[in-house]
C-alpha cells in the first residue's frame, strides 16, 4: 500500500492553487487548520 502522508508545505504547494476556495474546520484536531492557514499565508496563495 502506498504511503498518502506528506508534509503540510508540500501538500499545500501541490494541491492548493490561486483562486481555489478552502474551508478550514477544527473538528479533528485544533492546530491543524491553524497550520494550514498559516502555509497559505507563507506561500502568499490568494
Amino acid at each position: 500500500m502506498q504511503n498518502k502522508l506528506m508534509p503540510l508545505d508540500r501538500a499545500v504547494s501541490e494541491y492548493i492553487r490561486d483562486g481555489d476556495s478552502v474551508v478550514l474546520g477544527a473538528c479533528l484536531e485544533s492546530c491543524i487548520p491553524f497550520a494550514v492557514a498559516h502555509e497559505l499565508v507563507r506561500r502568499e496563495v490568494r
